[in-house]
């Protein structure tokens, strides 16, 4: 019984993370790319991120890019990395199962004398469908080849956020994203 409660909290917890997505160039294009840097934005573009956020962002990108082998070179990069965040609102809905009280009638049962209970058990009555507004932040990572100026990877992840992403969310967020690059 321990062990069916454990395997279906484990699916209950894998089935609630956020998906990825990866569109990217060829695999043998990638593996030629062993540098990157960090693409910066112009002052006119102010950034959906505070100083802070960019910072821890940029850490866990250069940290999880060191596991997999490449190194930071800011001088000549053979990739630029570029980070998107949009926030926005989201309508989702839920079915919610709805059932009857369960209830229980007392019979006078005048062949045998005896006071009998009767119980009815809950019955299915259908699903109530609830529509909830969340808000949602989208991470996306893009990375271009630093000669030609050509996108070569990009991975995305929607994530539902409070009111605004948080540094551990983006962390987190950035990880599961470069976990598929390749």
């Amino acid at each position: 019984m321990k062990t069916l409660l454990i395997f279906l909290s484990t699916i209950f917890l894998l089935s609630c993370g956020s998906n990825v997505y990866v569109e990217k160039v060829d695999d043998d294009i990638l593996a030629r790319y062993k540098t990157f840097d960090w693409a910066y934005d112009s002052e006119e573009q102010k950034p959906t991120l505070n100083d802070i956020q960019i910072t821890n962002l940029k850490k866990e990108v250069y940290a999880v890019l060191a596991e997999k082998g490449m190194r930071h070179d800011s001088i000549k990069p053979d990739v630029v990395i570029k980070a998107d965040v949009l926030i926005e609102r989201a309508i989702r809905e839920r079915s919610d199962a709805v059932y009857s009280q369960p209830y229980s009638r007392t019979f006078y049962n005048r062949y045998s004398g005896r006071i009998v209970n009767v119980y009815y058990p809950s019955q299915f009555l259908g699903y109530d469908q609830n529509q909830y507004q969340v808000k949602e932040g989208t991470l996306t990572l893009s990375f271009f080849d630093s000669q030609t100026e050509k996108m070569v990877w990009q991975g995305w992840t929607v994530t539902n956020i409070g009111s605004n992403f948080t540094s551990s969310q983006l962390m987190s967020a950035a990880r599961k994203i470069l976990k598929k690059f390749s």
